[in-house]
């Protein structure tokens, strides 16, 4: 056997963002906090989108009012077809309004999309969220992956599958693994 030195790093390691900006009004989680997959992290602004679903509400209600008004009288044979038609589409209308009104709402929380341990907190109460920009950093443990270069004399003793011993001298750990994948690439530096 031969030894070398190796990085270690989680294979779930991700930058949580939000699919859309915001005012950033609770911040549910701490660092070293574990989180479960689905929970809220960070909560954005949603007044707005709130007053907006409150608005198209009380529209759809009235819209589906006079829809059932309209058609009472249309199955009587009274009023005209075209009352009808534009009291039905004015309350599908409205009820295809609020389905991406709802999904605006819920995207103003930004959910854990794994179960793990929060290791930054970015987001802070009253700054702005954009999207594609981190407002917590997680990271799940489970699952360690180790890259080491190998000095160029020992690559063709390697070979995906082969059996190797792991060891963290600062935690005094040592566990079995098995090689994933060997790269193809020399690199020059070393």
């Amino acid at each position: 056997y031969f030894e070398v030195q190796g990085n270690a790093e989680s294979e779930e390691n991700i930058s949580v963002s939000t699919d859309m900006g915001g005012l950033v009004t609770r911040v549910y989680v701490t660092e070293g906090q574990k989180v479960s997959a689905g929970q809220t992290l960070v909560q954005l602004d949603n007044s707005v989108i709130l007053n907006n679903i409150e608005e198209l509400k009380t529209a759809l209600d009235l819209a589906e009012i006079v829809f059932q008004k309209q058609e009472k009288l249309w199955n009587q044979n009274i009023g005209s077809e075209i009352q009808y038609l534009q009291a039905k589409n004015n309350k599908e209308s409205l009820e295809r309004k609020l389905q991406p009104t709802y999904a605006q709402l819920e995207k103003t929380q930004v959910k854990s999309p794994i179960s793990g341990t929060v290791d930054e907190v970015y987001a802070k109460l009253g700054e702005m969220a954009s999207p594609g920009r981190p407002v917590v950093r997680e990271v799940k443990l489970g699952m360690l992956e180790i890259e080491a270069a190998v000095p160029e004399n020992y690559i063709g003793a390697i070979k995906k599958g082969d059996a190797v011993g792991v060891n963290f001298p600062a935690i005094g750990l040592t566990r079995e693994g098995k090689v994933r994948a060997v790269g193809q690439v020399l690199n020059s530096i070393n």
